[in-house]
């Protein structure tokens, strides 16, 4: 059907389309079969990540509704979601306890705000994390970890100690922190109007070497073996070729692949391209500095850096049609 109705317009799939955008996985697939380019066909990898973070975050019930549902939740929504990581789920049930213990009754809320007032900190919100938003387990510890000897404070004043807590919680939920912080700001990159394949390479391959240096724990022995199987599971062709040009490795994993894939699609892209090539520009061969954070780093790629990709892609389809 597809293509009986672009021809009504004159258009062909195989000569006329350069992309095509679809909302969902299966639709996405689908339209892959009818123009027969399953192997160009990129499935979100913000997506892919969401999915590898709750497969091991959650029970399976709740994965499958993070896989399937994208209904929009109420924040105050205080439905418990239960965490299957045990190092951390400790943790996270007794701070959800601690936070609709403030948010219940206005008078706790008031003592608390009080008391950052008197500290010189700005008012703020303790917040409760929704049924399949990973995010918002993060953005309600992030927020208490912010105001927490001022929540110890108010708890010792009330004679409420018991809620407050421990230290050996307050170091999981940093480390928790910690691991997902990066995570959560690669997906806001990839989401971002102007990515592009080169940015999703670039982010992601950052995204595993700084897990990798973080200090080894139960949830990043999980995690970062389950990040890399579904951006593998979602990996093209096209992000091998990417891959190949700029690092010289293929695939976040660096297992070795069959090189005739990646020279076949490149002789495709010299045939779509007719032949042209454009004058050939020196790249950015440039290291970032070793001192930059993670998130200096991420900002650093940009849609621009991958103008050297052109230059890389003419540079190789000449040498290899030589």
């Amino acid at each position: 059907m597809l293509t009986k109705k672009a021809a009504e317009y004159g258009v062909k799939m195989e000569t006329d389309i350069v992309a095509l955008i679809c909302d969902g996985a299966s639709v996405n697939k689908a339209v892959a079969r009818i123009v027969n380019k399953e192997d160009w066909t990129q499935l979100c990898l913000a997506h892919g990540i969401h999915l590898a973070v709750c497969d091991v975050l959650y029970n399976q019930s709740l994965r499958d509704i993070a896989e399937d549902a994208e209904e929009d939740q109420d924040d105050d929504e205080e439905e418990d979601v239960n965490v299957l990581h045990t190092e951390i789920a400790d943790s996270i049930t007794k701070l959800r306890t601690l936070v609709k213990f403030f948010r219940r009754l206005p008078m706790r809320s008031d003592k608390l705000s009080a008391v950052l007032l008197t500290d010189g900190l700005p008012e703020s919100t303790l917040k409760l994390d929704t049924k399949t938003r990973w995010d918002s387990i993060l953005a309600m510890i992030s927020a208490y970890l912010k105001i927490q000897p001022q929540i110890s404070k108010v708890l010792i004043d009330m004679n409420e100690t018991n809620k407050d807590i421990s230290t050996q919680g307050f170091s999981a939920l940093n480390g928790f922190v910690s691991l997902l912080e990066p995570v959560a700001a690669v997906v806001k990159k990839l989401c971002e109007r102007e990515s592009s394949l080169y940015v999703a390479d670039q982010s992601c391959r950052l995204l595993i070497q700084e897990l990798e240096t973080l200090p080894e724990s139960q949830l990043k022995e999980k995690l970062l073996p389950k990040l890399k199987q579904r951006l593998a599971e979602r990996k093209t062709v096209l992000w091998k070729v990417i891959s190949f040009l700029v690092t010289g490795q293929l695939g976040l994993n660096n297992r070795v692949e069959d090189k005739n894939e990646i020279a076949e699609t490149i002789s495709k892209l010299w045939d779509a391209l007719g032949g042209h090539v454009n004058e050939v520009t020196e790249a950015d061969t440039s290291q970032q500095p070793e001192e930059l954070s993670f998130q200096e780093k991420l900002r650093l790629i940009s849609p621009q850096s991958s103008s050297k990709i052109s230059s890389l892609l003419t540079e190789t389809l000449v040498n290899w049609r030589c």
